[in-house]
């Protein structure tokens, strides 16, 4: 995982949450701080980021894109807010 500073994090996180669509979005990134904070396994492959969901299946996650259930039912999910803020932050890290 990105080595990155909590406040760098936090300061991504808020940048984010000002410029969601929607307050399911805000929730949907809050989620995704919470994952990344409890180092919750996951992996990016520089297009990608790949979840182990709690179900124990292979999540895919892209700004467009992801198979979990909150994403099929048309809604913003934890694991494409995740991509957007790992991506920030390898943004930030390079």
């Amino acid at each position: 995982m990105i080595e990155i500073g909590a406040s760098e994090l936090e300061r991504i996180v808020g940048a984010e949450l000002a410029h969601a669509k929607s307050r399911r979005w805000q929730t949907a990134i809050v989620r995704a701080a919470r994952m990344i904070k409890a180092e919750t396994p996951m992996h990016w492959t520089g297009r990608t980021l790949l979840f182990w969901s709690d179900s124990s299946e292979l999540y895919e996650a892209t700004d467009d894109v992801c198979q979990c259930k909150a994403f099929n039912e048309g809604f913003p999910c934890k694991h494409r807010a995740a991509y957007k803020l790992v991506k920030r932050m390898n943004e930030v890290t390079r």
